[in-house]
């Protein structure tokens, strides 16, 4: 267990990877879509991966747009808006309650717009009071822009279990690639015998 340092949770995740893009590797997405123009069976994959691409609001500037993140166990759903400042800001005061020993899927639904988005992870750092207990980073992969609201699923998972693990959690979470960060939220959870 590690204290509270007060800097940032996430430093040293996901450091040192072999697969970073480096700046000199970054084209626009019109000048990738034109390389080996040549080459057909490359373009027929290109425009399959590609469809989407130049698609979304053209007055919103983010090539990654998150929705919402949502908890699934047995019966219950735990739904984490995320579109808005305000949706940000009300999963800080909210508490969400989770049942001891359920096992549980993180799922979030997104929204990629104007360009590929590389190598995508989620981390979280999660406290119990001013100890940090858990962190993880978890890759999702790159995806291109699409029109429609995409889903990735994160694998199953087994919340914590007996007397000492009920209590509440801070959980401080970032969704980045390996060139920007493009949202930080935390949200609460109490962990307790039953659902309520």
């Amino acid at each position: 267990m590690e204290q509270n340092p007060g800097s940032d949770e996430f430093a040293g995740m996901g450091e040192g990877s072999r697969y970073q893009v480096s700046d000199a590797a970054k084209v626009d997405l019109q000048t990738a879509i034109g390389r080996d123009a040549e080459d057909e069976s490359l373009n027929r994959w290109k425009q399959s991966i590609l469809a989407g691409a130049g698609a979304g609001d053209t007055s919103d500037p983010r090539h990654l747009v998150l929705h919402r993140m949502q908890l699934e166990a047995e019966d219950h759903t735990l739904v984490f808006q995320l579109m808005t400042p305000e949706d940000i800001n009300r999963l800080k005061t909210d508490r969400f309650v989770l049942k001891e020993g359920v096992d549980y899927q993180l799922a979030f639904y997104f929204k990629v717009q104007h360009d590929v988005v590389p190598a995508l992870k989620f981390m979280q750092a999660t406290y119990r009071g001013p100890i940090r207990v858990d962190r993880g980073s978890f890759a999702m992969g790159s995806f291109a822009p699409k029109p429609d609201t995409q889903i990735f699923r994160f694998p199953t998972m087994k919340a914590p279990k007996g007397m000492m693990s009920r209590g509440t959690y801070k959980c401080k979470c970032r969704v980045c690639d390996d060139e920007q960060t493009h949202l930080e939220f935390e949200y609460t959870l109490d962990i307790k015998k039953n659902w309520e």
